[in-house]
């Protein structure tokens, strides 16, 4: 069996790459499978890939979707945008929330030119490779369905992300787009919060959840044991975006200033992104820069999660939060937001805990019982640790999806086509 991977990026701090990585070195390493990986763009993921000895080859593409305050519409998915409102003098088209210039609108039409070369190209490819399964990684990039719809190859489409609620972005043509998602022979979902969120666009959609696997080498701390130390460590990974919530834990742990557990409390937010500035400002201007440090990107999170006590995972929206797993297999105490995937990966009180999604005095109060009741929140990292092992492993992940392949394919053979 062959399957031909879609990437949408190619970086090594994306955890959809990640994933994608590690899912298709799996295969390979069941010895009776072939596996390639389609990258769109250069990037540092070509070194996690050839350090997992997984083929791979690039074919330019650009993604399909843009920040949701670009509005516009396109006529096909090659089309020209067709425009709002115009104003003679600027030939901008403006709007009361935007302007979207003409060179703007030059850029993506040579965008989706290039995609349509890009499909051209892929079509050629599959049928030199004649795979079995196409496997599109994200919904971000749609090239690799439209050829492998085109060669009548199965199509699994991997959904892990909340595209407008967690991330802010839309689809150029959202009814054509998800039109064509649904023509997929599987759509495989990371949890049943992202599953429900795009049945509301995909009714018809043949949807499967599969939770990702994570790696446990690098992660797995059997002999870990938190509060051991005065300093108390509390860590937050991910991009730095508002909805992801890192204003909710400065917002909680200022509020925790005239408690006496405040001057322990040693607070490490690792990530890069477009609110940071105004991260650093807001945490200057509560005066808490002595208790938290913005480390940027950590290629070794690892490490920092071995010698932190408390996670925090404060995004208002997760799809599914590979490293929220990750810091359950590193033995920390996670609190996290109930909504999204993390109601999913947290039973509240017994691997876990939970606080209010958007509401930093809930968060205070849950560290601040953490903080009190050491040895009862030990227990509750202790049963998170051997939850997300037994839960979310690789080979489990790659089990299920390896199990939805041979179902396409046997049903292509029976049908002469795929269902």
């Amino acid at each position: 069996m062959k399957i031909v991977f879609f990437s949408s990026d190619n970086s090594v701090s994306s955890g959809a790459f990640l994933c994608l990585a590690e899912l298709s070195a799996s295969i390979l390493q069941s010895g009776q499978d072939d596996a390639l990986v389609i990258l769109p763009q250069d990037g540092n993921g070509t070194e996690l890939l050839d350090y997992y000895e997984v083929p791979h080859k690039q074919i330019k593409s650009f993604t399909w979707c843009v920040k949701k305050n670009e509005r516009h519409a396109i006529h096909s998915s090659f089309g020209l945008l067709s425009r709002r409102k115009k104003d003679v003098n600027t030939c901008d088209i403006k709007s009361k929330d935007e302007s979207v210039t003409v060179l703007f609108m030059l850029k993506n039409l040579v965008k989706r030119c290039i995609n349509l070369f890009s499909v051209f190209r892929t079509v050629l490819l599959l049928l030199h490779e004649k795979p079995d399964v196409i496997h599109i990684n994200t919904i971000y990039n749609y090239t690799g369905a439209l050829a492998g719809f085109a060669c009548r190859i199965p199509v699994v489409w991997h959904l892990r992300e909340y595209l407008g609620p967690d991330q802010g972005m839309k689809i150029w043509d959202e009814k054509q787009g998800y039109s064509l998602i649904s023509r997929a022979d599987r759509i495989v979902t990371v949890s049943r919060s992202v599953a429900d969120y795009y049945r509301s666009f995909m009714p018809k959609g043949n949807f499967t959840v599969v939770y990702d696997g994570i790696s446990n080498d690098a992660f797995y701390k059997p002999n870990k044991r938190i509060f051991q130390n005065p300093t108390i460590v509390l860590t937050m990974v991910g991009a730095l975006y508002r909805n992801k919530g890192q204003f909710d834990l400065v917002d909680a742990v200022n509020l925790l200033r005239k408690e006496t557990i405040f001057n322990c409390l040693r607070i490490q937010i690792i990530g890069e992104g477009e609110s940071r500035e105004e991260l650093q400002e807001y945490i200057n201007e509560k005066g808490l820069q002595e208790s938290f440090e913005l480390t940027g990107y950590q290629k070794d999170v690892e490490k920092w999660l071995e010698e932190t006590d408390i996670f925090c995972m404060c995004s208002w929206c997760e799809a599914f939060g590979r490293v929220t797993v990750e810091a359950m297999l590193s033995g920390c105490l996670v609190i996290g937001a109930g909504s999204g995937g993390t109601l999913e990966l947290i039973r509240d009180m017994d691997t876990g805990v939970l606080f209010e999604v958007k509401n930093p005095v809930s968060l205070a109060e849950k560290i601040h019982y953490a903080l009190e009741h050491k040895d009862e929140m030990r227990k509750l990292a202790e049963n998170g640790r051997v939850y997300a092992k037994r839960t979310f492993s690789m080979e489990g992940e790659t089990s299920d999806i390896l199990k939805i392949y041979k179902e396409l394919i046997r049903r292509r053979a029976l049908n002469g086509k795929p269902e």
